[in-house]
């Protein structure tokens, strides 16, 4: 290899014969070094998703959590607020896209909430998965909730059912039958 500078322009010249190229074997070692890592990165990002899905899905469930307590705490002689019936979905106590409305104890509606102190989002990611709310009722007040909940990606403690009461979160309480009822 040699460097002519005629004109004032540097230029490379290869020996004859050597052309400065790359084999074909050389180019499909690369290409198949790239399909590979591009696979893994895929793989990777699914898990991903899974994951920023249920972090969502927790979020919005603690969104939830504050919001019954408000209510509970501003409406002392009606508690939580009753089980949403068919008022939101045609499901009993399915309470996606429903609102909670704290004017007079109104409770869950589907829509024209007042004083509204959340509106249940959807699921993020996976359809056919719902919120199921139910309450426990002592002397005409609701004195306790429980929310259903599922997760896609579940890691310890939760499970991929879960519940959610005035205690706290909690992962299906026996794991047996994996329902995800607050109630086994």
């Amino acid at each position: 290899m040699k460097l002519n500078n005629k004109k004032g322009l540097a230029r490379l010249k290869f020996p004859a014969g050597n052309l400065g190229g790359f084999t074909l074997i050389e180019l499909l070692v690369v290409i198949a070094i790239i399909g590979i890592l591009s696979t893994l990165a895929v793989v990777s990002l699914g898990s991903a998703r899974l994951k920023a899905r249920d972090a969502k899905r927790l979020s919005d469930i603690r969104s939830l959590q504050s919001a019954l307590e408000i209510f509970n705490t501003d409406n002392p002689t009606v508690g939580y607020p009753a089980v949403p019936g068919t008022t939101c979905s045609t499901t009993a106590g399915n309470i996606e896209s429903c609102c909670l409305d704290d004017a007079a104890g109104a409770g869950w509606k589907a829509s024209a909430c007042t004083t509204p102190l959340i509106t249940v989002p959807a699921d993020p990611g996976v359809p056919g998965n719902v919120y199921t709310y139910t309450v426990t009722t002592v002397s005409g007040v609701n004195t306790a909730y429980a929310i259903n909940f599922p997760l896609e990606s579940p890691t310890s403690p939760m499970k991929k059912f879960n519940c959610l009461t005035p205690a706290g979160m909690t992962g299906d309480t026996t794991g047996a039958d994996g329902n995800g009822s607050c109630t086994d």
